[in-house]
């Protein structure tokens, strides 16, 4: 019977804050292999404007992007919720009266005020951003927004951030950094999931996802086989069915064999 697979990108399959940059010989294997009887779904925080080249042309059937906010399988959008204008609006008023930048993430395009904040070239620094895709003018609304990040200075104006935007975004605070991403009220990855097996006629039964950050949290509650990295948090670790290896160590490859959804490379 035809499962489906949701993969995480971040942690998952690269891993840029630990210099796994590239995508592994198995892990692309495990792709084209895993495609030959089943379906795999790349479901990243990031819009489709942040994904790395490399990403971009991986081989798959669909792409859950912007913590569930869209979704694509080949050319047809399955769904696709916008951020409204008024919630972005909130959002850019909270970044001038505070001294915070803002990142609003379209298909293409990345909108921010923090061209020449310091926050800006620390927050980039860390994550492998093409310069092209970013727009400096003044954000007018003349795109629609699919995602949405704000960068602060300390903790406790990302604590002041998270409190305003309750009832208008659910914010979740990256790892390591005065940082939020900000999704609409219900909208993440767990939520995208479902619309996703909806659309195509699938069970989450026969579902299966990898991750390993705390945006994936609603993921593995989505899907009947949710399985961590072994890198993941332990709160993620707690909600699956197994942990894998590392993705340091091809974990996602090494599951699929053992799932019996793909062949060992060279039948090793």
């Amino acid at each position: 019977m035809k499962k489906i697979v949701f993969c995480d990108i971040d942690g998952t399959i690269v891993d840029h804050p630990r210099g796994m940059h590239h995508v592994s010989e198995k892990v692309r294997y495990a792709f084209e292999e895993l495609q030959k009887e089943h379906l795999l779904f790349l479901a990243s925080g990031r819009a489709y404007a942040l994904l790395a080249k490399e990403i971009r042309e991986l081989p798959v059937n669909g792409r859950l992007l912007s913590n569930g906010s869209y979704a694509v399988q080949g050319d047809k959008v399955l769904f696709d919720h916008p951020i409204g204008k008024q919630a972005l609006q909130t959002v850019m008023d909270f970044c001038d009266r505070n001294d915070a930048v803002y990142y609003f993430e379209t298909h293409e395009y990345v909108f921010t005020n923090g061209e020449h904040h310091p926050l800006y070239q620390r927050f980039n620094n860390n994550w492998d951003f093409g310069k092209e895709i970013f727009h400096y003018e003044p954000f007018v609304f003349q795109e629609p927004i699919t995602a949405a990040m704000i960068a602060t200075t300390t903790q406790e104006m990302c604590d002041k951030a998270a409190k305003e935007f309750e009832g208008v975004f659910d914010s979740r605070q990256h790892h390591g950094f005065t940082s939020l991403d900000l999704n609409p009220v219900g909208v993440n990855k767990g939520s995208g999931i479902n619309e996703v097996l909806e659309a195509l006629g699938m069970d989450k039964n026969d579902a299966y996802a990898f991750g390993d950050g705390l945006n994936d949290l609603e993921m593995m509650a989505s899907v009947g086989h949710p399985i961590a990295m072994g890198n993941a948090f332990p709160e993620v670790k707690e909600l699956c069915e197994e942990v894998c290896e590392d993705v340091l160590d091809d974990g996602f490859y090494h599951a699929l064999v053992r799932h019996g959804l793909i062949k060992p490379i060279n039948n090793v």
